[in-house]
């Protein structure tokens, strides 16, 4: 068998007459071919090893059109600059995150970068560092918040909150906390008493959690749920100003010795005619 073309595969045969070092079918000189390939792509490679990965894309696949043969290496530093793009959008991205704070997103993105190169890697580094620092700090005021809302210190914890959501503005959790805190603020009404002084008669549990509130309250402190205020004093009826509730109770009074009179009344009537009845049987 003949010696194969790197450039469009012909195959010498024994008939070709074309010079030996020349392909028959296409007239590329060997030699030269395999020289200038193998410049070029040193070439190309040296642009993406040196993180210019879009001068180094561009220049691989004009290589390609003119070196079909390095098919099985371009494929391979396209899928290189592929990642490489993908990893440098991820690091943006997560850049991006950390400015506005949104750390959660920032270190999932910083979890897909798989670098080769040592910038980017590095970059990686950094900014998990920067994550971290920052997650301890959001940490460290979280549970100062929860020590202050065990303590009842209702403003102090609204203060930490509000501090955690100007920190960071993507915690929703923090928002909905500051408005309860608020509602708990209102209903321990702070500005007087605190609540763990009020005395044991005019505490109730709370069915929910089972914690003391005020008998008054119409929310719980603790878990923020709905219960039901001290039942309301029905109010006697007023006629013109006045409470007619004494006057209701004096004719029912009336009312009952009225029909004790007239129950004795007819007991009596009937006894005697009874015993009429009798002697007038006796007589006879």
């Amino acid at each position: 068998m003949g010696y194969k073309c790197p450039k469009c595969g012909y195959e010498r045969q024994p008939k070709d007459l074309a010079p030996e070092d020349e392909c028959p079918k296409c007239g590329v000189i060997y030699e030269k071919y395999i020289q200038s390939k193998n410049k070029n792509f040193e070439a190309a490679e040296a642009l993406f090893w040196k993180g210019e990965i879009t001068a180094a894309e561009d220049l691989f696949k004009e290589l390609y059109k003119r070196y079909p043969d390095i098919k099985d290496k371009f494929d391979e530093y396209i899928k290189k600059i592929g990642n490489e793009k993908s990893n440098r959008q991820n690091l943006e991205e997560a850049q991006e995150a950390i400015r506005k704070n949104k750390l959660s997103t920032a270190r999932e993105k910083l979890k897909e970068i798989s670098s080769v190169f040592v910038d980017t890697s590095s970059g990686k580094k950094v900014y998990l560092k920067e994550i971290n620092e920052k997650l301890d700090f959001h940490d460290e005021l979280l549970s100062e918040v929860m020590k202050a809302t065990e303590e009842e210190r209702y403003k102090d914890a609204k203060l930490l909150c509000e501090k955690i959501k100007s920190e960071f503005p993507q915690e929703d959790q923090v928002g909905k906390h500051i408005e309860t805190l608020g509602k708990y603020i209102d209903v321990s009404s702070l500005k007087g008493d605190p609540p763990q002084q009020q005395t044991s008669k005019n505490l109730v549990k709370c069915h929910e959690c089972g914690k003391a509130i005020g008998i008054e309250a119409t929310m719980c402190r603790n878990c923020g749920v709905s219960v039901q205020g001290p039942p309301k004093k029905i109010e006697s009826p007023v006629f013109n100003g006045k409470n007619l509730d004494g006057g209701i109770s004096v004719f029912i009074w009336l009312l009952l010795l009225f029909g004790l009179l007239f129950f004795a009344f007819f007991i009596a009537h009937l006894f005697c005619s009874l015993l009429s009845t009798i002697i007038r049987h006796l007589l006879l």
